[in-house]
């Protein structure tokens, strides 16, 4: 009786751990299909407001992609730093800590620099002023239609109850 429960038990923890690797398959998945999707629609954009070329607005997209890639994990290593000064502004390496934060800073000025001095090299200074305000509006209007998605189903929500 014991071995059957115990490979019941084991046969459950197969097939939870397998399942649970497909659901995270499928959730990186979807999170890469929404990028790719996110991307297309940048792409048009820049084609359609730029005037750039199919391949122009592919070399833009992926450096940008790649940029913000860099930015998102100075900024996770900022948190961190900005975290452990929080937690004991007292410390005796409050010093070092609040250098480190302000050499951070200056790596995402940097990262920046790097990203319009790489554009330039297929972009106009005029498409690369575009394309920031491009991309800040872009933002904008994607924030919004996210805001508006997730109050329509809060209320989706509030109603079914």
């Amino acid at each position: 009786m014991k071995n059957i429960t115990l490979i019941a038990a084991f046969v459950i923890l197969v097939i939870g751990n397998i399942s649970n690797a497909q659901l995270e398959k499928k959730n990186d998945n979807d999170k890469r299909q929404f990028r790719m999707q996110i991307d297309t629609l940048m792409k048009q954009k820049l084609m359609e407001k730029l005037d750039m070329s199919e391949s122009t607005a592919d070399k833009y997209v992926s450096a940008f992609r790649e940029n913000n890639n860099r930015i998102k994990e100075l900024m996770k290593e900022k948190k961190a730093v900005m975290k452990s000064i929080e937690a004991d502004p007292e410390a005796a390496d409050i010093i070092t800590k609040l250098d480190k934060a302000f050499d951070i800073d200056s790596r995402i000025i940097e990262t920046r620099r790097a990203f319009i001095k790489d554009i330039s090299t297929y972009l106009t200074p005029q498409q690369i002023a575009k394309s920031m305000i491009l991309k800040k509006n872009f933002n904008r209007e994607f924030k919004d239609q996210i805001r508006k998605h997730k109050s329509k189903d809060n209320f989706r929500k509030r109603n079914k109850d």
